[in-house]
């Protein structure tokens, strides 16, 4: 049954909308005259501008979730952009006309902290208003009643749940973008905070880019631009990726052009220690930036620079590798210590390592999506790299192997004239507190503890028990050693990097049956042997290539 109310209900909700729209548009025009004011940083926060923007934002909250397909997205963007993003921009601008602790920087901390409310207010209201399930992609949603019972049935249609969808994924975005501001200023600490909701954005959205491009604009010049380099390849590689990231990267490029040619400039000195590992591993990572700038699509190189910077590239980071974290020592000067500032650390830290893989697999991506003829050279690269990487972790994992055995006190065995016994066994537990390992310790014992006979016979039980248990972890241990000692002895042939006409043989019909394989094989890593600093599999490769 129809009636003439429901009749005019719709037309009566397009003119609310147009009402909405023609006072956001007024709003907006009123915030415009205030910014392009020279002296606007001092008046966008007097009381009547921050009440013209706490009204667009009224009007925008109403207009969105009003008609949320056709002016949903508009809504959003204008108030990011009029109420916050421009007052934030207009403050970074003037930043020198600003001082520290003054009512100017106490109102735009302000202002971030009250952005960040609202926006953790929109994203619970648009779960709830919509019943989204989201507890897999963040860790802080709306929580409905328990109490309330069965939910209600939502009546949205599929484009409206879309755009919810999304919405939720900006406002995480925005969440991120004023986390980042935060940490901009002397005495905040949001960097992780920040981290923090652009991942959770990638999580309500995978298929989006745009959050590896803010986490890209987070990591700045951190480790010489490598780490910005990956998370701007990573916006790239999306599946709806954000054209800005190409601007992004280009500027990293071309830094890292430059600063390729200032270290080859460079005076070879002594140096000390720290100084001299702080000194590789900045030569590594802008070489690697400036030879992945090089690897690029639309970018023609000669074959022998490009073969002597990856060669040279390999070396560093072979050599790098060797270097491990060490504790903070007290005597440091200040001048290494502002250098280890620079770098970040004096070793590579284990995410920046996968990072450059993986941004060696994107670049070998680009090419090969691009037809480059360079993509051989750019599989070879990334095979000698990643073998590089895999011995490292064999030799770290034998040394921590090591050290595990080492820390076990071994004990005596029974045949005590047996020279790997003699050799490999230390001071028992009891020698060294003092005690020999025979009747005397007994007697002594019995002296101090005379007149505790119970508490004597319950510790002489107890310590006959570890006795046992040492017995077995070090006999165990022996037998560990005497099976490595042989397998030393079986690979001697391989301690010089040859390797035999069988293995070879089987390694061309493997590439000669794989998928793909266009280009040459790449060299063969040296796996049986401990790589030295200047050890390079990537010999030859220019005549291959």
């Amino acid at each position: 049954m129809s009636g003439p109310g429901q009749d005019s209900e719709p037309e009566a909700k397009v003119l609310h909308i147009k009402r909405l729209y023609r006072a956001v548009v007024e709003s907006v025009h009123k915030l415009d005259v205030i910014i392009s004011n020279k002296s606007s940083y001092r008046e966008v926060f007097k009381p009547e501008n921050i009440s013209l923007r706490n009204k667009l934002r009224e009007l925008c909250v109403k207009l969105m979730f009003l008609h949320p397909v056709d002016y949903g997205r508009k809504a959003e963007e204008l108030l990011w952009r009029k109420v916050y993003y421009e007052v934030i921009q207009m403050i970074k601008t003037n930043k020198k006309h600003i001082h520290s602790r003054s009512a100017l920087e106490c109102a735009y901390r302000t202002h971030l902290i009250a952005g960040v409310g609202f926006y953790q207010h929109l994203l619970l209201y648009i779960q709830s208003h919509y019943q989204l399930e989201l507890q897999d992609c963040i860790d802080w949603t709306h929580v409905t009643d328990p109490l309330i019972g069965r939910k209600k049935p939502v009546s949205a249609t599929a484009k409206e749940m879309e755009w919810a969808q999304m919405a939720c994924h900006r406002c995480l975005v925005y969440l991120g973008d004023l986390a980042r501001y935060q940490n901009e200023l002397a005495g905040v600490e949001a960097e992780q905070l920040a981290e923090r909701f652009y991942h959770q954005a990638l999580s309500v959205t995978p298929h989006v880019g745009m959050p590896f491009n803010q986490l890209g604009t987070l990591a700045g010049s951190k480790f010489y631009n490598v780490e910005a380099t990956y998370y701007y390849l990573r916006c790239i590689q999306s599946e709806t990726p954000f054209e800005g990231a190409y601007g992004n990267l280009k500027r990293l490029f071309d830094k890292a052009a430059k600063m390729y040619h200032q270290v080859k400039k460079q005076e070879i000195k002594k140096l000390s220690p720290s100084r001299q590992r702080s000194k590789d591993i900045k030569r590594l990572l802008v070489s690697f930036m400036y030879l992945q700038s090089l690897l690029q699509p639309k970018n023609s190189v000669l074959e022998t620079e490009l073969t002597s910077l990856c060669q040279s590239v390999l070396e560093d980071f072979n050599l790098v590798l060797f270097y491990l974290a060490t504790p903070a020592h007290g005597s440091t000067s200040a001048g290494e210590e502002e250098e280890e500032h620079d770098t970040g650390c004096s070793f590579l830290p284990d995410t920046l390592v996968f990072k450059m893989v993986v941004t060696c697999l994107m670049v070998v991506h680009s090419l090969k999506r691009g037809g480059s003829k360079q993509y051989s050279a750019s599989i070879a690269f990334t095979l000698a790299l990643f073998s590089h990487l895999v011995n490292h972790v064999n030799i770290r994992l034998q040394a921590e192997l090591e050290d595990g055995e080492s820390e076990v006190p071994p004990l005596h065995t029974d045949n005590p004239d047996d020279p790997d016994t003699r050799e490999t066994a230390g001071p028992g537990p009891l020698e060294e507190e003092g005690l020999p390992n025979g009747t005397g310790g007994e007697e002594e014992e019995e002296e101090e503890d005379e007149g505790e006979g119970v508490g004597r016979t319950k510790g002489g039980l107890q310590l006959e028990e570890e006795k046992q248990k040492q017995k077995k972890k070090y006999s165990r241990l022996s037998m560990l050693r005497r099976r490595r000692c042989v397998r030393k002895e079986d690979e001697s042939d391989l301690s010089e990097g040859f390797q035999s006409d069988e293995d070879e043989e089987e390694d061309e019909r493997a590439q000669a049956d794989s998928p793909g394989a266009a280009g040459p094989p790449p060299p063969a890593p040296p796996w049986a042997r401990r790589p030295s600093a200047t050890g390079c599999p990537w010999r030859g490769l220019g005549e291959r290539v």
